[in-house]
């Protein structure tokens, strides 16, 4: 599978133990994977533009209904529902998304120190059951 079509399979799902960014410039969104990678990230995507939002409405679509009630679930447990508008309302604007997978707190903070340095906001830790709102970086 491509690799952003996976990166928005698993964007139309809860993504458990990933941290998420937006980041308005595409070239500071390529700049903050790159970081990510020599930083020692290994599960690294980047969404951009109106093919990952249609493939993130498709894949959320297919969900089966077990999908489907954990999806609710979590919903209903966090603010994932307005997480997700805020990530595909960026897509749909033509920013970018950057998501990383992050084994603890310690290295979503790692993470997010990174993509602070390329202007990143909306920047979120998804664990199991919580959403965790990380700071936007300071304006340009």
């Amino acid at each position: 599978m491509p690799t952003q079509e996976r990166a928005a399979e698993e964007a139309a799902h809860y993504p458990t133990n990933h941290i998420l960014a937006v980041i308005n410039d595409r070239n500071e969104a390529e700049q903050a994977v790159q970081a990510l990678r020599d930083d020692g990230f290994t599960h690294i995507e980047l969404l951009t533009g109106a093919d990952s939002l249609r493939k993130v409405h498709q894949k959320k679509s297919e969900e089966n209904p077990l999908e489907k009630f954990w999806a609710d679930a979590r919903e209903a447990l966090t603010e994932a529902e307005s997480s997700e508008k805020a990530y595909r309302d960026a897509l749909s604007i033509g920013h970018c998304v950057v998501m990383a997978g992050v084994a603890s707190a310690d290295d979503a903070d790692r993470a997010d120190d990174i993509l602070r340095r390329y202007h990143a906001h909306t920047v979120q830790h998804f664990s199991q059951w919580t959403v965790t709102n990380l700071p936007d970086a300071p304006a340009r």
